[in-house]
């Protein structure tokens, strides 16, 4: 059986990841290099090189709280609603209704609206929580792509995100698709 420095062990692993491959079999090393593969494996999990002393590694609750951060970032849903034909004046086009905390980021970010035919004139429909209007999604005269105006909002379960129409309604303005980004919030 083989038995290793933890610097060496360090080369090993890294080559292994590298590679794509498993760690060694138990039977292929003794059991104090196994040990110190162990030890280095939660060196990386918990960030501590191997010049440091495992006093210096991070707490539980800061590894958890990175990694929630990390998964905060991913946690997104994107949510469409399609318009075809000519919305009428001041028509609801969207009604979501909330089954948990979500936050629309400012202006929207990520999110996209098109529109089939451009309007002739600029048309502003107009974002909503609840009775609140925290936006707008506005398609410049002659141009198929709208561009969100909102602040950074907050909706729980029982709130509503909804879109309204121009009102009055652009002649020409039609078919139109929007699609928000929807950045889950976490229930801890």
């Amino acid at each position: 059986m083989a038995k290793y420095d933890i610097e060496t062990i360090k080369s090993i692993y890294d080559s292994i990841s590298e590679a794509n491959r498993i760690l060694p079999d138990a039977s292929e090393v003794d059991l104090e290099t196994m040990y110190k593969i162990l030890e280095l494996v939660a060196r990386v999990a918990y960030g501590i090189s191997t010049s440091q002393s495992p006093d210096e590694a991070k707490t539980m609750q800061d590894a958890r709280d990175e990694i929630l951060e990390e998964i905060q970032k991913i946690m997104v849903y994107d949510h469409s609603a399609p318009i075809f034909g000519k919305p009428t004046d001041g028509q609801c086009i969207m009604l979501v209704p909330v089954v948990r905390t979500f936050t629309l980021s400012e202006d929207c970010a990520g999110s996209l609206a098109l529109c089939g035919t451009a309007p002739h004139d600029t048309a502003v429909f107009s974002i909503y929580k609840n009775q609140n209007k925290i936006g707008t999604i506005t398609f410049p005269a002659g141009s198929n792509t709208g561009v969100f105006s909102c602040t950074e909002t907050q909706f729980n379960s029982g709130d509503a995100l909804i879109v309204y129409a121009p009102d009055p309604a652009d002649d020409d303005l039609s078919t139109v698709a929007i699609t928000f980004k929807i950045n889950f919030t976490s229930e801890t």
